[in-house]
């Protein structure tokens, strides 16, 4: 499932294990026969690490898993995940310095 971060991912404890859960909104359709779902995600051990260092609120994600079964609703046990757009080392790399002979004055 394609979608955006809907928050920060947040460490969570239970049972002696952390974990990491976030939320993706997927949209389907266009215009106004848009329809956006909003999909729970919990990631455990490394895999929850890695989510919870590169990915923040609004940012692209896809991800796999299975559905479970909560106390009162369904989640995403997410067992992988892809990186969606350009990376972040494109988007840091340093711009050229201007000249002064690139100036209008």
């Amino acid at each position: 499932m394609q979608g955006n971060l809907t928050s920060d991912p947040q460490t969570k404890e239970a049972n002696g294990g952390k974990f990491v859960t976030f939320a993706v909104a997927h949209n389907k359709g266009k215009d106004d026969k848009k329809v956006t779902t909003f999909v729970n995600c919990v990631a455990n051990d490394k895999l929850g690490e890695t989510i919870m260092k590169y990915f923040t609120k609004g940012k692209p994600i896809i991800v796999e898993g299975t559905l479970a079964q909560g106390k009162s609703s369904l989640y995403l046990r997410v067992n992988g995940f892809h990186f969606v757009g350009p990376s972040e080392a494109k988007k840091a790399e340093p711009k050229p310095e201007t000249t002064g002979d690139d100036l209008p004055f």
